[in-house]
């Protein structure tokens, strides 16, 4: 997926064996004056360069506690996106004391040209871990939102050592090969039928339209997360195996740390409730928020509340 089936919008050259690229320009932007009905434009690797806000000469950003360091966070984003997703949420928590690292899953981001699986999705967790935190005397809170959630699970059952404790949130459907339910199974179905043969820019102006209905999600917020990185579902065919790939009624049995599940209740999560059935730390739990979404972490009505939830259970865990 992501060969380019038109010209360049900026170069006008056109390659079939190249990627495309979707997203909008800041000039794009600036022209528009609801940044939600800006669409995308193609362009080849090269012009995208030119114009995402994402720094490809590097894999993960850094965001250094102010004050005393009380402990460390590792953000892991969803599938099509980028390790901008929880900057904000990031900002946030080191503000409070928390040095925060934000990641690009192999198959995003500067990370695009890199197979996605399950296996190098946790190694390339293991790897960071270890690059930012394995000199650290201080504890490790892992966070994932949807994809980077359920890579999230496989990774505590695998390497249950690593992080004293974990948030997974958008993530509260079984969607595992061998213990889906139908309606999940459906959806699989769909998206392995449907999203394959979607151009970039369609798959863009999907999650656009999806901010867009939400109707709560600052413009600021879908810029600099979404508009101007683009959106990388160019192995998407990866990103629905890893999420078959995922078991953590297996997993989480391995892991002896808390963990805060969270989920909107209009979200499909007919599955949370049994995890944390499977959670042997007593501090566990589940927090549903009342009319959020999928998208309830940017969501204005409920990202505060997100972030302080954030912030009591890190303070818990390794502050």
């Amino acid at each position: 997926m992501g060969a380019k089936s038109s010209a360049c919008a900026e170069c006008k050259e056109m390659c079939s064996q190249c990627l495309s690229f979707a997203l909008c320009s800041e000039a794009d932007l600036k022209e528009g004056s609801n940044v939600f009905k800006v669409d995308p434009r193609m362009f080849c690797k090269t012009c995208m360069l030119k114009h995402t806000n994402i720094d490809f000469k590097q894999t993960e950003d850094v965001i250094e506690a102010k004050g005393d360091v009380k402990g460390n966070i590792l953000f892991v984003h969803g599938g099509g996106g980028n390790r901008l997703m929880f900057a904000a949420h990031a900002r946030a928590l080191a503000s409070l004391g928390f040095r925060c690292v934000l990641l690009d899953l192999p198959g995003h981001a500067s990370r695009i040209d890199e197979p996605l699986s399950m296996d190098s999705a946790c190694a390339c967790v293991k790897a960071v871990h270890e690059i930012y935190f394995g000199s650290s005397a201080l504890k490790c809170l892992y966070v994932g939102g949807s994809l980077g959630a359920y890579i999230g699970m496989e990774f505590l059952g695998r390497h249950p050592s690593l992080f004293s404790g974990a948030v997974i949130g958008m993530a509260g459907q079984d969607v595992g090969s061998e213990t889906r339910g139908w309606k999940a199974g459906l959806g699989i179905f769909a998206m392995k039928n449907f999203l394959p043969g979607m151009a970039p820019t369609k798959l863009f102006k999907l999650m656009r339209d999806q901010c867009a209905k939400n109707g709560h999600i600052s413009p600021d917020l879908y810029v600099e997360m979404v508009a101007r990185p683009g959106f990388f579902f160019h192995q998407v065919c990866n990103q629905i195996a890893v999420m078959e790939a995922s078991a953590p009624r297996k997993s989480l049995g391995n892991f002896l740390g808390p963990i805060l599940f969270v989920n909107g209740d209009q979200d499909h999560h007919d599955s949370d409730h049994v995890w944390l059935a499977l959670c042997s730390h007593n501090a566990s739990k589940l927090v549903l928020y009342e009319g959020a979404d999928h998208f309830f972490s940017h969501d204005e009505r409920f990202m505060q509340r997100f972030i302080d939830d954030l912030a009591q259970f890190a303070a818990l865990v390794v502050g």
